[in-house]
């Protein structure tokens, strides 16, 4: 059976922290001395809404790099891609070029419209790769919270022509991805006026419509290995969305890694301490699926 299983016995005080906020005023702030950053480069635009990501690569690389999608949280109605900026900063200082990017919040653009703004990302890799000597066949994707269920939904939908934006499924793939503290089955939350503010409907009014938005529903012997981190005390979103998933990709014998961090709750990368571990354990992973010596 290809599943790890990572169970660390300590006790942890959840602390908000460097990474609970989603705006920064001054994205550089958080990049270390060997990471360089080119920000606001425009990967999509929607008529006049046009769509910004942050290129992070280390400084002085000549191989052509992993590059890694890097997803806000914030329930898809807020937040911008400075409140990432730390982690994409961090996971480029362990060797990957990162994107970290905005996508349209709920208040512009219903379902399924951050998914097709983060597919968009993916080949806006693809499209620049020999441009800025990226990498267009080790791409991973990582994200927390909302940005974590976009992450997954890269990772299982592949193949959904529906999430995609065009036929070309090709194009919009990943290789890996890291699930921090995702709803993975929206039918486990039907009440929830978020979602449904989202999803732009009630459970009951489309009911294929919330099957659709789940990733879990789209696990299948072609999804990508994905890691998942999730607080064992998680208020918000349920430990049991991970160890679903989890229970999902070993019935299609698919590797998958799950953490679970004892009396932990929401947002852990928002402390000190679990976001070096978050950034240490994230970048094994994907060093490991990606090929990246």
């Amino acid at each position: 059976m290809r599943f790890k299983l990572i169970q660390l016995l300590v006790i942890v005080v959840f602390i908000s922290g460097v990474l609970s906020a989603q705006k920064r005023p001054d994205v550089t702030a958080f990049v270390p001395n060997k990471v360089s950053v080119v920000k606001d480069l425009n990967y999509i635009s929607y008529q006049d809404r046009k769509l910004y990501l942050d290129l992070y690569k280390p400084i002085h690389n000549t191989e052509k790099l992993a590059t890694l999608v890097v997803i806000r949280g914030g329930g898809f109605r807020v937040g911008d891609k400075n409140g990432f900026a730390p982690l994409a900063a961090a996971l480029a200082n362990q060797g990957f070029a990162t994107v970290c990017i905005e996508y349209r919040t709920s208040s512009e653009a219903l379902y399924p419209a951050p998914i097709l703004d983060t597919k968009f990302a993916v080949k806006w890799i693809r499209d620049n790769a020999q441009k800025y000597n990226l990498n267009k066949d080790a791409i991973g994707v990582i994200g927390a919270s909302a940005g974590a269920h976009l992450s997954m939904m890269l990772a299982t939908s592949g193949n959904v022509r529906a999430l995609n934006p065009d036929d070309n499924s090709e194009l919009y793939k990943v290789k890996a991805s890291v699930v921090l503290e995702a709803d993975a089955d929206f039918l486990t939350a039907t009440d929830d006026k978020n979602l449904i503010d989202w999803l732009g409907c009630t459970f009951e009014a489309n009911k294929e419509k919330w099957v659709q938005a789940s990733p879990i529903t789209h696990i299948d012997v072609n999804t990508p290995p994905i890691l998942f981190i999730h607080g064992a005390d998680d208020p918000v979103v349920a430990i049991e969305q991970s160890t679903a998933s989890v229970n999902k990709l070993i019935e299609n014998d698919v590797y998958c890694e799950f953490i679970s961090l004892p009396k932990v709750g929401h947002g852990f990368w928002g402390s000190k301490k679990w976001f070096d571990f978050t950034v240490k354990r994230s970048s094994l992973f994907f060093k490991e699926q990606l090929g990246v010596k």
